[in-house]
């Protein structure tokens, strides 16, 4: 019993050294192969929310080196399937990210590393949540906001939270998914996460626009695109002009809508990003037949059909049906109006079929979601107060202290501190 404690309590300590450092446990002895690998795991990381089809490349590169590398580690192959998924996701291709995704989960617990489980879930949820698959996405999402509750993980909190306010806006609970999107907000802007705060406020821009308040949603669009545009990111860049192009356009400023927007198109087209296209091209479409160009706008939709019928996207493929039904009903041109009018109808059939089974098991996985959420919210306030006065413990004090101090430095601002002490 005491060896097998002994081992628990050395895999506990590696495990931290890895979450904290994630190549900590280097040695002076290490091969050339293995700095190798982890030098373009680091840079493929790094690269995959900036140029996607790239990072993509060093993960490959990575993946053919492990088998001739004798002293890599589980966690080096991890790292390379998590940017592999990633990248593969962000580029349209669920079918290749889902088996990569897997067996990344499958590592992570091996490992046993909560963290690296929690994030390869996450990741996981998004790309179920992609091929609306919204029960399946939700469970990847409760199994990770499980862990948070017994562990200190801030960014994948902020990830969770984001991922949680998604699948909301999917099942059009605008009102519910702005207070997740506004939640994950507050906590991305006290931890300094710029990535979390851009991602939620053009999350919430693009609910405001939904919710027809796009005046509103304009600030928190800009913000979000000015920092995107600071990290680099393109990734955030491409989903923060698709929400800028739509949120103009339905103010009326088709030509800044026109210029955002095919901004935004080349970017996709540049990194490949097929659904990303479709909601560009059909979107561009909306201003042409705003501004009374139905000729180009029927010329895009026709090319966001076929890329949607390659991908099997049915959501797209029946939006694009009904904006040509509404071109032909405008030219007067009935029977290709009811030729497209026929297909919609077909497909909303097998759209709902699908939907309503998905949809019934995905609100009993959004009850399990909030009653977890809730006891998350219990679990953080008892970890960071005193039972007995109901003041911020000395944990959580130095977590808000190094918060301030990180924000004073980014804003070039100063810092004070009072101590009140009770005679």
């Amino acid at each position: 019993h005491f060896v097998a404690a002994v081992r628990s309590i050395r895999s506990e300590r590696r495990n931290a050294i890895t979450r904290s450092k994630p190549f900590a446990f280097h040695s002076l002895s290490m091969t050339s192969s293995l700095v190798k690998i982890r030098e373009l795991n680091r840079q493929a990381w790094d690269l995959s929310k900036k140029d996607g089809p790239q990072a993509l490349e060093l993960a490959k590169e990575v993946q053919s080196l492990l088998p001739e590398c004798a002293d890599a580690q589980p966690q080096d192959e991890f790292e390379c399937l998590r940017t592999q998924t990633y990248c593969l996701d962000m580029l349209s291709k669920p079918e290749e990210a889902l088996p990569l995704g897997l067996q990344a989960n499958q590592l992570a617990e091996d490992i046993g590393d909560k963290y690296l489980i929690g994030t390869i879930q996450s990741l996981l949820g998004r790309i179920y949540w992609h091929i609306d698959e919204y029960p399946t996405a939700l469970s990847y999402y409760l199994n990770a906001l499980k862990l948070v509750q017994t562990e200190q993980h801030p960014d994948l909190e902020v990830s969770l939270i984001n991922g949680l306010g998604m699948v909301h806006y999917s099942l059009k609970n605008y009102d519910e998914a702005l207070k997740y999107f506004k939640i994950c907000l507050e906590k991305a802007a006290n931890q300094g996460n710029v990535t979390g705060q851009a991602d939620a406020d053009n999350n919430i821009a693009y609910i405001l626009y939904l919710l027809g308040r796009s005046q509103e949603a304009v600030e928190y669009a800009a913000a979000a695109l000015a920092l995107f545009s600071e990290i680099g990111s393109y990734v955030g860049k491409l989903h923060t002009l698709h929400s800028l192009g739509a949120i103009y356009s339905a103010l009326g400023n088709y030509e800044q809508a026109m210029a955002l927007l095919q901004e935004g198109l080349e970017l996709a087209r540049k990194n490949n990003s097929q659904l990303l296209i479709i909601t560009y091209v059909i979107e561009i479409s909306l201003v042409r037949m705003r501004s009374g160009d139905l000729d180009g706008a029927e010329t895009e939709l026709i090319e966001a059909l076929q890329i949607a019928e390659r991908i099997s996207s049915l959501t797209n493929i029946s939006l694009i049906h009904e904006r040509l039904i509404e071109i032909y009903k405008q030219r007067q041109d009935y029977k290709s109006a009811l030729e497209h009018f026929e297909i919609l109808y077909s497909l909303h059939n097998r759209i709902f079929n699908e939907e309503s089974d998905r949809r019934l098991k995905t609100l009993e996985v959004l009850n399990q979601v909030e009653n977890t959420r809730r006891q998350a919210e219990l679990y953080r306030e008892m970890a960071e107060t005193d039972s007995l006065t109901s003041l911020v413990n000395r944990r959580h004090f130095r977590e808000v202290a190094e918060n301030a101090l990180r924000r004073t430095k980014s804003d070039h601002g100063s810092l004070a501190f009072l101590m009140m002490l009770e005679q």
